[in-house]
């Protein structure tokens, strides 16, 4: 692991700039990779131009979003500037599968951010699971008003937090002040989850869901 530290300490010397870039060309490769795979006839399931233009662009505007961040928790998490809503609005408008992959792009991103790693399973729940839970978003999108999307979000955001209090519960119980519940604790520790949710819940609401989601779901239905 002492070469992995060495990486990270590396990277973290890296401009914020030079990471958006990064996660730009990752984004974009990780699409390009499902658009040129799939085979005839599977077109209208597969990727197109489009939806491979907005995922890129939903990843890398996550991407950046994460650098604003309100507050920082002491063992990896924190509060940004709605960095989620853009993968939960991309999987609201294309649905879950697609919404899946951009997640967990967005995830392996968040890797390089500000990775915190103890074990590989940890890695995978935190920055695996946890941002491809975003996806769950897109559970309601057949029907788009800001309700369907207000219940997406939530479930969206309750399966980030089950993710990360597993993982509390599991690698980072030395952490909780002896004789507190480790679950309690875990569950305590990652409730910022729900801040960051409230913050994209608010944008959201009052934003995305008539300006940029709704005229990008008729669209997409329209294909």
């Amino acid at each position: 692991m002492e070469w992995m530290k060495q990486v990270i300490a590396s990277l973290k010397e890296v401009r914020p700039a030079i990471y958006a870039v990064i996660g730009i060309l990752a984004a974009a490769a990780v699409v390009l990779i499902i658009v040129f795979s799939k085979k005839k006839g599977q077109q209208k399931k597969g990727w197109t131009a489009h939806q491979l233009g907005v995922g890129a662009l939903c990843i890398a505007i996550a991407f950046v979003l994460s650098y604003f961040k309100l507050f920082s928790m002491p063992q990896g998490g924190s509060i940004t500037l709605a960095s989620m809503l853009p993968i939960m609005m991309f999987a609201y408008i294309y649905g879950v599968k697609k919404g899946l992959l951009v997640g967990l792009a967005y995830g392996a991103l968040q890797m390089f951010q500000d990775l915190f790693a103890v074990h590989w399973l940890q890695v995978f729940l935190d920055y695996g699971v946890a941002f491809m839970a975003l996806a769950l978003a897109g559970l309601f999108r057949k029907k788009v008003s800001p309700v369907t999307f207000f219940f997406g979000m939530l479930i969206a955001g309750v399966v980030r937090f089950a993710a990360h209090t597993l993982s509390g519960v599991v690698f980072f119980s030395e952490y909780a002040p002896i004789g507190q519940n480790v679950w309690l604790y875990s569950m305590g520790y990652n409730s910022f989850v729900f801040v960051d949710l409230a913050i994209c819940m608010i944008i959201g609401m009052a934003f995305a869901i008539t300006r940029i989601i709704k005229p990008l779901k008729l669209r997409e239905d329209a294909e």
